[in-house]
């Protein structure tokens, strides 16, 4: 929607969330490739599936995009040199408070975080976790709370989403699926069998 828009307040989304998507993708690409992989078991190491060949280039975006502490500090930059980009961030995820109060809880650590004279530059990737996480619930939020989001599917990843990635008590961290939260997987499922 940013990159169609040529509004201020769209430019500032894409300055700040175009560094802060591609530090996530590369990050979290390799970890899903790998999950991917040990799913299928030696079925996903061949190279009769294309999997083998995504598991090996996923790495490369890192190297292709920058390094992940680059694009982290030009997200820190972002919200460093324009108060326009902070207003238009915490205005574009202001949208999805109350229906979540892990999504509120977070917004409001977001929020201070922002408004701080200068983020450390040795805190910009759990920032820039901390934004990209964020932005991903209000998105996940707001699709489940649409009018015509009558798919039962679409609010139990968004429940989940904001149960396992904002709530620090969660366990979430690294490794797939070691979060204790609870989480109605028969509709999460459920919705990706059906679409």
């Amino acid at each position: 929607r940013a990159f169609d828009s040529d509004l201020g307040g769209e430019i500032a989304l894409r300055r700040a969330l175009t560094p802060a998507a591609k530090f996530w993708v590369c990050k979290r690409g390799c970890e899903l490739a790998a999950e991917a992989m040990e799913v299928l078991g030696g079925n996903g190491y061949t190279e009769e599936l294309p999997l083998a060949r995504i598991a090996r280039e996923m790495p490369v975006n890192s190297i292709w995009e920058g390094s992940g502490n680059i694009m982290c500090l030009d997200v820190l930059r972002a919200f460093a040199k324009s108060a326009a980009t902070r207003d238009t961030m915490l205005q574009e995820l202001a949208g999805a408070r109350g229906c979540h109060r892990r999504f509120d809880a977070a917004f409001e650590r977001f929020a201070a975080a922002v408004s701080s004279p200068t983020v450390d530059e040795a805190q910009a990737r759990g920032f820039t976790q901390m934004f990209v996480t964020l932005m991903q619930a209000g998105i996940l939020l707001g699709a489940a709370a649409y009018p015509d989001a009558a798919n039962p599917g679409a609010r139990a990843v968004a429940e989940g989403f904001c149960a396992t990635r904002l709530d620090a008590e969660s366990g979430w961290g690294a490794v797939f699926g070691a979060s204790a939260a609870a989480l109605d997987h028969a509709a999460i499922l459920k919705r990706a069998w059906d679409e």
